[in-house]
């Protein structure tokens, strides 16, 4: 877990590892360099299974190769600072690694979360290689859920780690990697509660993830002989101010069935721009969806 910053969000995402149901681990901490309260806040927590390491700011991929560099067991799961893991996530996730000795990597569905850790919707994972590697090669780093992964970590090590190369892309960059050792996989259930909020990588650096993302999939279409050009890349397609992102907010939770974060979210576009027949074609969308979504519901009981 690297953990830079979160100081209000790291001691959730602490205890909902320490309270796995599957306890056979260690949980090793990289504070990278935080300027808040976050590692004074990790050090609150008394637990021989924690290993803590704190050093100056690197970045994400300086902190995650650290980490790396300390694990002493054969799997090696990510988690984030300011997600929420499931209580049984390790165990479903173990189990079926070592079942399945063919897969390297594997993720988890994921329920999306606000800053406040209201729910907007479940984001189901593609499942079998075919399908995470048709999302991945499209630019798509969702195809696993970074703060989802567990993998091999004889695999991680031969690959080198992360590369700093491809910072803020580096989950997309290591999936296709480890797609070329072995079989990729997701499990379908929802393991991870996955937060969302406007200083987000997705939201804030998207511009550079765009750039990043064309140069790995072409870097990986080529050491896999496929005569390809990535087309529309994923982060390009994202809402790049507060105000877009939150009208997205509002109409997944709609649709999803979450109608108070729907409110909440449309309240707020409203309030920010009441005079405009577009918030008001907008929030008559999300009011329409949420009906739908009812009936849909009432249908099926």
């Amino acid at each position: 877990m690297p953990v830079y910053n979160a100081e209000l969000y790291v001691a959730q995402a602490i205890r909902s590892i320490l309270s796995q149901t599957f306890q056979d681990f260690e949980l090793i901490i990289v504070d990278d360099g935080s300027t808040d309260r976050s590692l004074e806040i990790v050090k609150t927590f008394n637990d021989p299974r924690i290993r803590l390491i704190s050093r100056p700011n690197t970045g994400i991929v300086g902190a995650l190769n650290d980490g790396i560099a300390l694990v002493r067991a054969a799997i090696v799961a990510r988690m984030d600072a300011d997600d929420v893991a499931c209580r049984d996530r390790l165990k479903h996730q173990f189990e079926y690694l070592e079942a399945h000795s063919d897969v390297v990597a594997l993720g988890t569905s994921v329920l999306l979360i606000d800053p406040e850790g209201m729910p907007i919707m479940e984001q189901a994972a593609p499942i079998g290689k075919e399908k995470i590697e048709e999302v991945l090669l499209c630019g798509d780093g969702r195809g696993i859920v970074h703060p989802s992964l567990m993998m091999k970590t004889s695999t991680l090590i031969e690959l080198g780690g992360y590369r700093q190369r491809f910072n803020f892309v580096e989950d997309l960059d290591l999936f296709l990697r480890l797609g070329e050792r072995g079989n990729l996989a997701n499990l379908p259930h929802v393991l991870l509660f996955y937060r969302q909020h406007f200083g987000s990588t997705n939201y804030s650096r998207c511009q550079e993830q765009c750039k990043l993302a064309r140069e790995v999939v072409i870097e990986a279409a080529e050491r896999r002989g496929l005569n390809r050009a990535p087309g529309m890349i994923q982060s390009e397609l994202l809402p790049k101010t507060p105000a877009q992102i939150k009208r997205m907010w509002s109409y997944h939770s709609a649709s999803a069935g979450n109608f108070h974060t729907a409110r909440k979210y449309l309240s707020n576009v409203i309030s920010s721009d009441p005079y405009s027949l577009r918030t008001w074609r907008f929030a008559l969308k999300v009011c329409l969806m949420s009906f739908t979504t009812v009936r849909s519901k009432q249908d099926s009981w």
